[in-house]
């Protein structure tokens, strides 16, 4: 009955470490998560140690008025604060020592996310 017990405890374990929360991250600034429907478009990094990093995704199978939205649940998950909430075109978020400016706008029938961070 003892292993039995055991064995349910363990798997109840697993089940829910596997059903936990995972993100991918930005290559481009390995702190910064991706959401699942973000596509990687180009990078501009910054040359000097202030200088901003921008980061340019389309965002797929998703409405412009939800897109920010979206990935603010993203990056709140991830422990980012949000500073300034002006969705759907612009929040401000800060995590540890990082900043990150996100824009959304539309283009070619596609949402895109602009992200100057550091």
């Amino acid at each position: 009955m003892k292993k039995v017990v055991i064995v349910l405890l363990c798997l109840v374990g697993l089940i829910s470490i596997s059903c936990g929360r995972s993100y991918n991250y930005s290559e481009e600034a390995t702190y910064l998560p991706v959401h699942k429907n973000m596509t990687f478009q180009s990078v501009d990094k910054g040359e000097k140690e202030n200088e901003l990093t921008k980061i340019v995704y389309t965002m797929d199978n998703i409405d412009f008025e939800n897109a920010l939205a979206e990935y603010e649940e993203t990056l709140t998950q991830d422990g980012w604060s949000i500073v300034t909430d002006s969705k759907p075109n612009l929040i401000e978020v800060k995590k540890d020592n990082h900043i990150a400016t996100v824009i959304a706008y539309e283009k070619d029938n596609k949402v895109y996310l602009d992200i100057m961070t550091k």
